[in-house]
């Protein structure tokens, strides 16, 4: 049994997350250049819990092994050397940044809308039957959506305030390799993996997540309402590889 364990613990900050040569306006948009420090924030891709582990097992089962070590050649080719390896992830989600933004107008910039602020406290909590039973970033979207109001003439807003739910798989594989019955050192492997073997959903692209509009006091029927996943519903594939 081989295996590899990791953990990462990080916190990144920024006024802005982008590449400079994005060619882009709006990318990494400082909103007040007379005040840079109010886009202040956790950076769009700052992830603060990662853990990982790995590892590939030699199943002790089959001729020469701890368990069934004299079985006869047939019984060994179906139930002998095989190998189970495992990829397993989680990570906290990455912040929000997309949507958190006041449709009313450009109160600090006229390229890039300022964000919403908080005029109380507010906090993700996510659900799989929200409104019209679509998973949602929150229990309560009305609550949510009235917990911010349209920033003020000059004002930034708050960024990245929020976070989308957490990210977990785990990947196995199981395979036999058979040597080549006309040369020594040619071996056939057989193999199956499953990717997301718990088929696993977390969620993510919240719809219209704050495009809070001063003209209402409750949001739209798909506010905060989830339209994609994170990574891949379970896949399952088989390969034969030959070695030489």
């Amino acid at each position: 049994l081989t295996w590899d364990a990791n953990y990462t613990f990080s916190k990144s900050m920024d006024d802005a997350s982008g590449v400079q040569t994005s060619g882009v306006f709006g990318a990494a948009f400082i909103h007040n250049a007379l005040r840079q420090s109010d886009n202040r924030s956790v950076s769009d891709f700052d992830v603060r819990h990662i853990f990982n582990v790995n590892s590939i097992f030699e199943l002790p089962i089959g001729r020469g092994k701890a368990l069934w070590g004299n079985m006869g050649k047939v019984a060994n080719g179906f139930l002998g050397g095989w190998q189970l390896s495992s990829i397993f992830r989680y990570n906290t989600g990455y912040p929000i940044t997309d949507g958190m933004v006041d449709v009313a107008g450009w109160p600090t910039n006229w390229n890039v809308r300022s964000y919403v602020t908080r005029v109380t406290g507010v906090t993700t909590s996510p659900t799989s039957t929200g409104t019209n039973g679509v998973p949602n970033l929150f229990s309560n979207p009305t609550a949510a959506y009235q917990s911010f109001r349209n920033a003020a003439p000059g004002e930034t807003g708050d960024r990245n305030l929020l976070r989308y739910p957490s990210y977990i798989v785990l990947d196995m594989g199981l395979a036999k390799s058979f040597s080549s019955p006309w040369k020594e050192n040619h071996k056939i492997q057989f193999r199956v993996d499953v990717f997301n073997l718990t088929n696993t959903q977390r969620f993510t692209a919240a719809d219209t997540i704050f495009g809070l509009d001063p003209y209402r006091d409750t949001p739209s029927s798909t506010f905060g309402n989830f339209s994609a996943i994170q990574g891949a519903p379970r896949v399952v594939q088989f390969a034969l590889r030959y070695d030489f």
